[in-house]
């Protein structure tokens, strides 16, 4: 180190150190004078990363950054990245050259220092937005950018973006602590009951502020200590949801006097008690019931043999962890929230502090309970709006490293050696997404045949057949996916559009805001796993309809294209071959006949969503029938697109509900549906069917179903129109183009 270095180093520690020993008044200018003598020597101090990273530059003066700016352009010293994070925090305005290289986020905070009164321009306010959906910020960047719109007076923005950092940046809440309350207030309430078998308030203070980025005002009654299994065998009826706290020490702890058999019986006891409560409540209560695995042990009680010992702590958390998972497939309503993973970015060391179990049976240490707290809230959200729906791909620098128009195919980068073998793995989570039920649809600004890449070059994973649509030309890569999402019959807000390229990231964010438009990792070999942790594509349970998802919407974009071809409707119909297998509800399709009847709202006719609970009911019993229908064409197979439910008293059949998947409406298929159906009533002994249409928004395409199959009015029912049809004397259905079949599963 040079001498007049180390003597500025010796001279800034002294001066450290008078302040330290002076009055008030003299702290308060110490680090001032401390930055006087510090700028001459500020080129070196950069190079060498000495004292200045140290330092608070909210106690620089404006002429004092400026000077410090000055001296290392003088020294053709670039401004370093941690440099200007400082700056920025420290609330000071730098030249908009010296933010060229930054990230999103601390250009963002650069332009909120730029303001000089309350006034934020509309494509700001739509960038802070944006933080507020896409990953974490650094905590002192997210505490200076939510404190400099508080000063700014936009609390609401600010609050927003405080809630949205708050699980890694729980201090960006304190400015805005006070309107908070407010804030929160003003969201659609939910009612949670809190139980765990460890002290929950930790949980209960952080679920607050995490469910308020998911969107509600959750209202927690908290149970007693210990008293989860009471609330498990007894419900909360009044509550919502029940949200379940579960922790390693509560089913570890043994006397170690006695045998290793008798210590595992005394586990088992435990494990069974509680997942019996929790078959229990499920039976019981169709609210939801959200549950903690227990993480991971990081202090084995059996060393090496701790999976395999009887009384090993890795052993019986995962013994625990599969008996949850067991019943939660076959229990929609029971969600688990994997606490691993919640966990995952904590090291495991700080998870817990023995303090805190010792002195207040707090298993969790505050971060784990932030961290956990989240967990429930993005479950709850993804019970709320699903999972996106579709991935739309661009493909140059994206799916493979080049750019096709430039390079050509032999010269992309896609396969088994680095580093295509990143962009091939990001293709392989692709396909993995496809197989959960993801449709996948390309948009590039390339030539057409660029398609042609996937099936010529020997390395890519995808091929053209993977993507149900493409939009390959030269516009706007907006207006090609709201002409997809047309074609596809989905709204925007079921795409995920994923871009190496910040401007088009950027356009779709502003153009079709309702998109998702994640901040895609610059490095590609960050890309596959950051794919698989984006929660807008995990699902909640998974049926045999979304696994063939994708082929299913293949076949319609067929149909579509032979009815664009055909002469006429009836030629079109007639050309489809279609079949259609109607079969009694049953176990099995339970799953599919929920999610049809929770997620579809044109061809919907009562609009009641009925959960796998409320299908049970119908599985058994003379007054109750439910029934499903698959269709397949000569295209391929739709899967499970419609169920109805009905009941019968006397001579009378009525349709609680009919609904049916878009995908296959305007093909007489509902009609030979309903035929069916109306036949298996009549077997049942019914005269006449009745069936209900309660008029919405968006099931107008529905008003005339009964009319047009003969049904005549008969009046309402609390809003709902009611249509009746004489199944005894009446004409016999007409010949339909759809080939019909019963089944017996």
């Amino acid at each position: 180190m040079a001498p007049n270095l180390r003597h500025l180093q010796a001279a800034s520690l002294r001066q450290i150190g008078n302040a330290r020993l002076a009055g008030h008044g003299e702290r308060e200018c110490a680090p001032s004078r401390i930055l006087e003598s510090l700028l001459d020597e500020a080129p070196e101090l950069v190079r060498r990363r000495s004292l200045l990273p140290a330092f608070d530059w909210r106690q620089a003066s404006a002429d004092q950054v400026a000077r410090l700016l000055r001296s290392l352009a003088g020294a053709r010293v670039n401004v370093p990245l941690w440099l200007i994070k400082g700056l920025l925090v420290g609330g000071h305005r730098l030249p908009t050259a010296t933010m060229e290289t930054c990230s999103q986020e601390l250009r963002i905070l650069a332009a909120l220092n730029a303001l000089d009164d309350g006034q934020i321009p509309d494509a700001l306010a739509d960038q802070i937005g944006d933080c507020t959906r896409y990953g974490d910020m650094e905590p002192a960047v997210a505490s200076a950018m939510v404190a400099r719109l508080v000063a700014l007076s936009n609390t609401s923005l600010a609050c927003c973006l405080a809630l949205s950092q708050a699980r890694t940046s729980p201090e960006a809440l304190r400015p805005v602590r006070k309107e908070l309350q407010s804030e929160i207030a003003g969201l659609p309430s939910l009612r949670l009951r809190l139980a765990g078998t460890s002290t929950t308030h930790g949980l209960k203070e952080a679920l607050v502020p995490a469910f308020a980025a998911a969107g509600r005002c959750v209202e927690i009654a908290e149970g007693p200590f210990g008293s989860v299994i009471s609330e498990l065998l007894e419900p909360d009826e009044t509550a919502d949801a029940l949200a379940v706290l579960l922790d390693r020490e509560h089913f570890l702890s043994l006397d170690w006097r006695g045998s290793a058999r008798e210590a595992r019986r005394l586990v088992d006891e435990r494990l069974d008690t509680l997942t019996d409560a929790i078959k229990a409540y499920c039976r019981k209560s169709p609210r939801p019931l959200l549950v903690t695995t227990l993480p991971a042990s990081i202090s084995p009680t059996s060393g090496h043999i701790d999976r395999v010992h009887a009384t090993g702590e890795s052993g019986i958390v995962a013994e625990l962890n599969r008996r949850l998972a067991e019943i939660a497939v076959g229990v929609p309503s029971l969600h688990l929230i994997d606490a691993d993973h919640a966990l995952a970015s904590i090291a495991p060391s700080e998870r817990s502090d023995p303090k805190l179990w010792f002195y207040g049976r707090i298993a969790y240490a505050e971060p784990a309970l932030r961290a956990l707290a989240h967990g429930f809230a993005r479950v709850w959200q993804a019970r709320e709006r699903g999972r996106a729906k579709v991935l739309a791909l661009d493909f140059d620098n994206t799916l493979w490293g080049g750019v096709y128009g430039d390079d050509g195919i032999g010269r992309l980068e896609c396969g088994d050696d680095f580093p295509g073998n990143a962009f091939k793995a990001l293709q392989q989570e692709c396909l993995r997404l496809k197989a959960q039920g993801t449709l996948l649809v390309g948009l590039s600004k390339n030539n057409p045949d660029a398609i042609d890449v996937l099936s010529k070059h020997p390395g890519m994973a995808l091929k053209d057949d993977d993507f149900v649509a493409t939009a390959i030309n030269w516009e706007p890569k907006p207006d090609n996916l709201r002409r997809l999402a047309g074609e596809l019959g989905l709204g925007l807000e079921s795409f995920v559009f994923l871009d190496d390229s910040p401007h088009e990231r950027e356009a779709m964010r502003r153009m079709c805001p309702a998109v998702i438009v994640p901040e895609l990792p610059s490095d590609p070999a960050r890309r596959p796993q950051w794919l698989r942790s984006l929660a807008c594509t995990w699902p909640l349970r998974l049926t045999d309809e979304d696994s063939r998802r994708s082929e299913m919407y293949v076949a319609e974009r067929r149909g579509r294209e032979l009815q664009e071809s055909s002469g006429s409707y009836e030629d079109y119909i007639t050309g489809l071959e279609q079949r259609l297998l109607v079969e009694p509800l049953s176990v099995g399709t339970l799953p599919r006949a929920a999610q049809l009847h929770e997620r579809t709202n044109q061809f919907n006719l009562t609009t009641r969503r009925l959960g796998e609970a409320d299908l049970r009911t119908y599985l058994s019993g003379e007054s109750r029938a439910a029934f499903v229908g698959r269709v397949s064409d000569r295209f391929g197979d739709h899967g499970l697109v419609l169920a109805a439910c009905a009941t019968v008293q006397g001579d009378t059949a009525r349709i609680e509900t009919l609904v049916m998947s878009c995908r296959v409406i305007g093909r007489e298929i509902e009609a030979a549906f309903l035929d069916a159906i109306a036949e298996a009533l009549a077997k049942r002994g019914a005269k006449r069917l009745v069936g209900l249409y309660r008029p919405t928004a968006k099931n107008a395409i529905v008003r005339d179903f009964y009319p047009s199959l003969g049904f005549a009015a008969a009046g309402d029912e609390d809003g709902a129109d009611l249509w009746e049809k004489l199944l005894v004397g009446s004409a016999a259905p007409r010949l339909r183009p759809v080939t019909v079949e019963w089944g017996t599963q």
